[in-house]
Parts: C-alpha cells; structure tokens; sequence
C-alpha cells in the first residue's frame, strides 16, 4: 500500500491539521477566557493583570501587553491567558466570544484608564 503524497493531498493533510488546531484553540480558549474574564472583573492585583492582558488582546495599540505580567499571575491564571492568547490566534476578536463582550471589555478599557495615566 502506497503513501500518497502528491501537493493536493498534503495540501489536504495541512488543512486539517490547521482545522483540528482551531477546534482545540476554540475548546481550551472559551473557558480559559471566561476564567480570566472572571478574575479581571475582581478588585486584586490578579485582577489588574488580567484586564490588562486581556485589553492587549482586545486593542493592542491602546494597550500594548506587557508580557511580564503573565509572570505574576498564579499558574492557572498563566495557562489561561496563554490559552487565551492561542485562541486570538483562530482570527476572531476575543471580545466576540462573550455575550456583551464589547460591554465588558469597554469596562475594563474605563477601569484601567486612570492607571494608565498615572504610569505616563
């Protein structure tokens, strides 16, 4: 029995390769988002951190990420904003796997402002 290995069929290997990478971006980076969304809405430095990873996903030239804040972050909340940051990777804003996203992000977009002015 033959391997086919002619341009079309690896063409047709790659994309559904590419296929079940995005099924499992989408499946680990829901949770992971609504987890760290979870925290971000929370009053801790844990918090802080996390609104501001995730609005460096949402509008990275407003909010360029920092990635030293995945440092300080407890480990799960680490693997969640990776798995977060793999799942903008699917081509989709973040903000539109959430009901009210765009609500909830403009919030943590209100509520870091004033932070962001204090470290100009």
């Amino acid at each position: 029995m033959s391997t086919d290995h002619t341009p079309i069929s690896n063409f047709i290997h790659q994309l559904n390769h590419q296929e079940s990478l995005r099924a499992r971006r989408i499946q680990q980076g829901v949770p992971a988002l609504q987890r760290l969304i979870d925290v971000a809405q929370g009053d801790t430095h844990q918090s802080a951190h996390c609104r501001r990873i995730l609005l460096g996903l949402y509008n990275g030239f407003e909010w360029p990420l920092d990635l030293r804040r995945l440092r300080v972050l407890d480990p799960d909340l680490q693997r969640a904003a990776l798995a977060v940051i793999e799942l903008d990777w699917v081509g989709h804003e973040i903000h539109t796997y959430l009901h009210d996203g765009d609500e909830i992000f403009q919030q943590f977009w209100e509520r870091e402002t004033p932070r962001l002015q204090e470290t100009d």
